[in-house]
């Protein structure tokens, strides 16, 4: 049995600042330097003429859509061989992607290596990072993902950027190429993300302890845990609370641990699938991924097309990540503030950046595609509110289960949406129609959330249905670090 350490808070809570820098940087290297992906669209489609450009941008959105499709088997790999070596594996992948790619001669190559390869090694790292971040960070989860958030949008400004500097200087062949040996910092990255219950004694925590006077195991259900959780909070001594904590234990081990099975999960989904909170929610997600990625694929495309140099072009999509870097810890601010439901933060954003999207035809100025894309940037942040509508609305417990949802439809929307954008253009030859269709489901998507109150008049909750209570060991880890921090 793993041991941990009662008196390890201080460390944790120092090294937690290493988790959060880790965590950042496995969600730039992953979905930010992915999002820099439309320099790579504008070379392949001059590179591959006769290729359509549906094809192209399906190849483009493809390592993003795979790595939300798998985030079940994602989640299956982390918890066989841990997030530290998820991180690595998913790293080397995620670089040997970029860098066989380089030696591609056809867009079919292109979809295995780019898109399949690369996706898979992409989202198994950032999925790692992001179940580190949630072991590590419970009540100020909101503020950590504002902080990865903003990471990434950053990331995505300069290697937008670098990534046309190198193709300039060594064609799209030698930018693949050197960003798959800058994509290995993930293996680097991954070594410090240690468990919780690992960090207090891990030679790679500058802050550890060396001695250990408390020691109790991690494996707590969480109902006990909640309940001893409770007692700190009426200051029970610190002894008291190891006590029954091993109580707890010893309790849980005669019993054995709660077991899942896919018949359980299976039950869970179909239950998830009859309410209209959560139906409203996986709707408005889908929309929104189904749009969303359009712009960071086509809009350097789009500025060429104008007769705006290729330098320009990439600096208009940089900015891109440079209003979503500002406009994600502004607008997390501001509605933190005023204290206003998640989801009505999700929608706000959402209609303001499909009314810029729609509009952003009028503005086929290079001034215009600067503005339109600070404007969409700044209002980009949608995703995190969602994810925290999801908790809120549909219970902690069961957001497990109901996010495995939601990353299969974000795939697939993400694989369909850019591809549908790309025949849009061949059928029009021109961006007007991509941009106000993305511009629309984005509006839709955000729109529709105002219902939510309606929406939640229709279903009947049921608090006290111990049948909707599941029990997630991540949960419990949690739980336990939070009953830590409180008697120390």
């Amino acid at each position: 049995m793993t041991q941990t350490n009662l008196s390890t808070f201080q460390p944790l809570g120092r090294f937690r600042w290493v988790i959060l820098f880790c965590s950042c940087m496995c969600n730039a290297f992953t979905w930010g330097t992915l999002y820099s992906c439309g320099i790579l669209y504008s070379c392949w489609c001059r590179e591959f003429p006769t290729t359509s450009k549906a094809f192209i941008s399906l190849v483009g959105a493809l390592p993003v859509a795979v790595g939300c499709v798998l985030g079940p088997v994602h989640g299956i790999i982390i918890r066989k061989i841990g997030y530290r070596n998820a991180t690595i594996l998913g790293g080397l992948l995620m670089s040997s992607g970029w860098m066989i790619s380089s030696f591609m001669n056809s867009m079919m190559g292109l979809l295995i290596t780019f898109g399949l390869l690369t996706g898979f090694g992409a989202g198994l790292a950032n999925f790692a990072g992001s179940t580190a971040l949630n072991d590590y960070y419970i009540k100020d989860r909101v503020f950590a993902e504002g902080v990865v958030g903003s990471a990434l949008s950053f990331v995505m400004f300069i290697s937008t950027e670098i990534l046309q500097k190198l193709t300039e200087a060594y064609t799209w062949k030698g930018g693949m190429l050197i960003f798959g040996a800058i994509h290995l910092h993930l293996c680097v990255v991954g070594l410090f993300l240690i468990r919780p219950d690992q960090a207090s004694t891990h030679a790679l925590n500058y802050w550890k302890k060396k001695t250990n006077s408390y020691q109790v195991t991690t494996s707590l259900d969480t109902t006990e845990t909640i309940r001893m959780v409770e007692d700190c909070n009426q200051n029970i001594d610190k002894n008291v609370l190891a006590r029954k904590i091993v109580e707890a234990e010893e309790k849980q081990n005669q019993t054995g641990p709660p077991k899942r099975s896919m018949r359980e999960f299976m039950k869970i989904s179909w239950r998830l699938w009859g309410k209209p909170s959560f139906m409203l929610l996986i709707i408005s997600d889908s929309l929104s991924w189904m749009a969303y990625y359009i712009p960071f694929v086509h809009l350097v495309e789009r500025a060429r097309l104008l007769d705006i140099d290729a330098e320009t072009s990439a600096w208009i999509n940089s900015c891109n990540g440079l209003g979503g870097a500002v406009g994600k810890l502004f607008l997390g601010f501001v509605f933190q503030k005023i204290k206003i439901h998640p989801l009505y933060a999700y929608a706000i954003a959402q209609s303001l950046a499909g009314l810029a999207t729609m509009l952003s035809p009028l503005w086929s100025t290079t001034e215009g595609l600067f503005v339109y894309a600070t404007i969409f940037g700044f209002m980009s942040g949608g995703y995190g509110y969602i994810k925290a509508s999801v908790a809120l609305m549909l219970g902690r417990d069961l957001y497990g289960v109901s996010f495995s949802w939601f990353l299969l439809v974000e795939g697939i929307g993400l694989a369909l949406g850019p591809t549908i954008g790309g025949f849009l253009y061949s059928s029009t030859q021109n961006y007007d129609l991509t941009f106000i269709f993305s511009g629309g489901l984005i509006f839709i998507s955000g729109m529709m959330c105002m219902w939510k109150n309606m929406v939640e008049s229709c279903e009947s909750v049921r608090n006290d249905d111990c049948d909707d209570k599941v029990t997630f060991s991540d949960d419990a880890l949690e739980l336990k670090m939070t009953a830590i921090s409180c008697v120390t």
